[in-house]
């Protein structure tokens, strides 16, 4: 892929010193599902107009910001997936072309975002829908055959000629750690959480590990947990919201919120202090 001339700020300008750095948090894209429901229609087309809103107003942000820098944290479910075949029937295409159809909208997104700026892409690797559902297995059973790893490949692959854009991720756990920041940070889709409100403390538990910040995806709707005081900052879980927004299943459970993405600021010493929604 092309890499674009460079629009923004000097980059040299740029040092890991900067007061606050931000990430922005892209979940659950659903590529590939197509439905009408009460304050939300879905579909390819409109999977891409969103992107184009979210690039936009984030090179928006990124110009008045002044920044030489932004982090993009992608936590899942990128396509609808094949969690039954009656999903599957009413895709608005097969899963393959979803997943073709996704790796190439997240690709031009984050070269056309290099333009204005440096790039660190985060990608979760595993999700519920990206899993692949063979005939008779249950959820999980067949988790290495998630689609999330050949996400992460193409992305690796198509860019790697992009100095611009960095990509991180992890294709042999369920979740992502890095450090952001400063901070000790963990990423998860979610759906092998059965309380957000213990789940720094679990994964802590499990990892025998502190967390300052734990990003998770999966429930469409944007939640802050606040797990203990930290020397100066909150320790955080961060839930974000999805792109895909209300869907049939929320609906039917009368739940949901409107489809945005979230650029978060975190200040070196007191963490997370700014959080801009940009509604699409």
């Amino acid at each position: 892929m092309p890499v674009p001339n460079y629009l923004g700020v000097n980059p040299d300008i740029y040092n890991n010193d900067n007061e606050i750095q931000y990430i922005e948090t892209i979940a659950d894209l659903h590529g590939g599902a197509k439905f009408s429901v009460i304050g939300n229609t879905y579909s390819m087309d409109i999977l891409r107009e969103r992107l184009e809103k979210s690039l936009n107003q984030t090179i928006k942000f990124v110009q008045e910001k002044q920044l030489s820098r932004i982090s993009v944290l992608s936590l899942g479910d990128i396509v609808q997936g094949m969690l039954r075949v009656s999903d599957v029937k009413l895709n608005e295409k097969w899963v393959s072309d979803a997943l073709v159809f996704v790796m190439r909208l997240m690709a031009d997104y984050l070269n056309k975002l290099s333009a204005y700026c440096y790039v660190d892409f985060y990608q979760v690797c595993f999700s519920n829908h990206d899993q692949p559902r063979m005939l008779g297995t249950k959820a999980n059973e067949l988790a290495g055959e998630d689609l999330g790893k050949i996400f992460f490949a193409y992305i690796t692959d198509i860019l790697s000629n992009n100095d611009r854009v960095k990509v991180i991720g992890d294709t042999e756990n369920n979740c992502l750690e890095f450090n952001f920041a400063g901070f000790d940070c963990i990423a998860l889709h979610g759906h092998t959480v059965s309380n957000l409100k213990t789940l720094s403390k679990d994964l802590s538990a499990h990892y025998r590990k502190f967390y300052d910040y734990v990003f998770v995806g999966h429930t469409h709707s944007a939640q802050i947990f606040t797990n203990e005081a930290g020397d100066e900052y909150d320790m955080e879980t961060i839930v974000s919201s999805s792109v895909v927004g209300i869907d049939p299943y929320a609906d039917k459970l009368l739940v949901g919120s409107k489809p945005s993405v979230q650029i978060l600021g975190f200040h070196k010493t007191y963490g997370h202090v700014e959080t801009k929604k940009i509604i699409l």
